[in-house]
């Protein structure tokens, strides 16, 4: 791992990756993994994932097995269908050697990375990681989960950068889910516990309708357990199976936990005709079918304001507070989604002058956004 941060840093910056960084990145694994609510070993899966991405590179996903029958078209066939170099349609697409040589990673100079910007991006969700973990009594305060939970959405993290850097490297389908599940880990065990103190309700808790159940149910907890997990005892090759088969179990579109998230906030905070209109106005924006609609309004949002009226009322004080957390979060999501996830296709996109604004906005809208959360970022 720490090699494949010196590589991300070298592209970057010309220098490898903090040693003092290191350390605390170190700690911060070994801390996370010791936690009880932890059944993994945080550091030694990352390395894994990161090594299954050279070795994905190197062999364009063929594992050298014959197939002689395909396999779903929602899975990954290992005999190189799952292809490197997928992403020549994205804005951002300039092939780049993961390094100049194979001094730091064997291997590394065959790795063709297909974004690199975006790739190397991923080094800060270290950051944020150690943002959750490494409080120093900072931001301890502001939370009202228990450590343990909040040191599974740090692992979560953990695995995002990895993931992400193998969808951004790679543009493979493998990638792409590898990506993707944490963002959905993440938001649906940080909404059950905000939840977690109203009487429970399946629908609400698990943000799925009962139809979709078939299979059972497991928490955002216990996901990010075992999806840390398929990373450090199998294979690269198995990887995109077992994540396929743990999916059955919750509810990973992260857009409708997002959506859950805002109407939880909106119905503790808004009156009942703002938040109506802020929930159209949110399934516009994801794109949401009619069917996804139903759901948040009829099978979501009508139970969840059925438990709302059984709990104990929030103060004016406890609203106010409320509605700074929400609002800077949302400031981060929307300026994150105008960016990067094409939700708001305009000419800002590829239009070299803007970016440059972009990123020169950027730190005074993350400051902005955090003046509202309370919530400051490590380092």
């Amino acid at each position: 791992m720490k090699k494949v941060l010196d590589l991300m840093s070298l592209n970057a910056t010309n220098h490898t990756y903090s040693l003092q960084k290191w350390k605390i990145l170190e700690e911060a694994m070994k801390g996370i993994s010791e936690d009880d609510y932890a059944e993994f070993d945080l550091r030694d899966s990352i390395d894994k994932m990161f090594d299954g991405f050279v070795q994905w590179g190197i062999t364009n996903g063929t594992d050298g097995i014959l197939h002689p029958q395909p396999t779903p078209d929602d899975n990954v066939n290992h005999n190189g269908s799952d292809y490197w170099d997928g992403m020549s349609n994205y804005l951002e697409h300039y092939l780049t050697p993961m390094g100049v040589d194979d001094d730091i990673i064997d291997g590394a100079s065959k790795v063709q990375i297909q974004q690199p910007c975006n790739y190397n991006s991923n080094i800060a969700y270290y950051s944020s990681m150690l943002s959750l973990w490494k409080g120093d009594g900072i931001n301890d305060h502001a939370w009202s989960i228990p450590r343990g939970v909040k040191n599974l959405l740090a692992a979560s993290f953990g695995t995002l950068g990895s993931g992400s850097a193998f969808f951004h490297g790679s543009g493979t389908q493998l990638g792409c889910r590898i990506d993707n599940a944490p963002i959905g880990h993440i938001a649906l065990t940080a909404y059950q516990a905000a939840v977690s103190s109203l009487v429970y309700d399946e629908v609400v808790t698990h943000v799925m309708p009962k139809e979709e159940m078939v299979n059972g149910t497991k928490m955002g907890t216990r996901v990010i357990n075992e999806f840390v997990n398929i990373f450090q005892q199998q294979s690269v090759f198995e990887w995109d199976d077992s994540i396929l088969t743990l999916n059955q179990y919750f509810q990973g579109d992260y857009k409708l936990t997002f959506a859950a998230i805002v109407t939880l906030n909106a119905r503790l905070e808004l009156p009942s005709r703002v938040g109506d209109l802020l929930l159209k106005f949110l399934c516009q924006v994801f794109g949401f079918d009619q069917t996804m609609t139903d759901f948040l309004f009829k099978g979501y949002d009508t139970r969840l304001q059925t438990l709302l009226l059984t709990s104990p009322q929030l103060s004016s004080s406890d609203k106010r507070v409320l509605l700074k957390r929400g609002l800077g979060v949302l400031v981060k999501i929307g300026y994150a989604m105008t960016w990067q996830e094409e939700l708001f296709v305009g000419p800002w996109l590829d239009s070299p002058g803007a970016n440059k604004i972009g990123a020169l906005v950027m730190p005074l809208v993350n400051a902005a956004a955090d003046e509202l959360t309370g919530i400051r970022p490590w380092g």
